[in-house]
């Protein structure tokens, strides 16, 4: 009985780690973006940084509904 509730224990374990790990490397935490907003006109009104490792963004000036990437990379 306790063997088989250990062996139950630790698989559940193993999945759930297994999970966390590929939805950690899989995500775009060790990716920055910085995004522009554009106007009807075309003129880039406000700008978006979306930084590494899960940490808040900063947006400058407007967001609008045209959003495009500007630059992407990985962090080290």
């Amino acid at each position: 009985m306790k063997k088989s509730m250990l062996a139950t224990i630790v698989a559940g374990g193993i999945a759930v780690l297994t999970y966390a790990a590929h939805s950690y490397a899989s995500s775009d935490y060790f990716t920055y973006k910085i995004y522009g907003y554009y106007d009807s006109a075309g003129s880039q009104v406000g700008t978006y940084y979306r930084p590494c490792f899960g940490r808040m963004g900063k947006l400058t000036g407007e967001k609008t509904s045209v959003k495009r990437l500007i630059e992407s990379g990985t962090c080290r």
